[in-house]
């Protein structure tokens, strides 16, 4: 069973992303991808989507690229001012 790692990305938390966001969850998931207003980098995979409307749409928008663009059977969204503390056994 794999998981993927979904990072939606604002644009205004590049430093928290990279300081915090991407270093608690290498090596955590099978996929980590980083979609929206951010920057290629290494530990993801990064997905180019600008803002359209600058509301929750951008978010879900961004959600939808993500999901598409994994092949996990399990799916863990992070907004960019979340991190992970622990990781355990995906559902069954």
């Amino acid at each position: 069973m794999s998981v993927a790692c979904i990072v939606i990305a604002g644009g205004r938390r590049a430093p928290l992303i990279d300081q915090c966001i991407i270093p608690s969850v290498e090596g955590k998931f099978d996929q980590v991808f980083v979609v929206g207003e951010h920057y290629r980098g290494a530990g993801y995979t990064y997905l180019p989507v600008s803002a359209l409307t600058r509301t929750t749409t951008d978010a879900l928008i961004k959600r939808d690229v993500g999901t598409l663009a994994s092949h996990a059977d399990w799916l863990f969204y992070l907004c960019d001012d979340h991190a992970v503390t622990s990781v355990g056994m995906p559902p069954n």
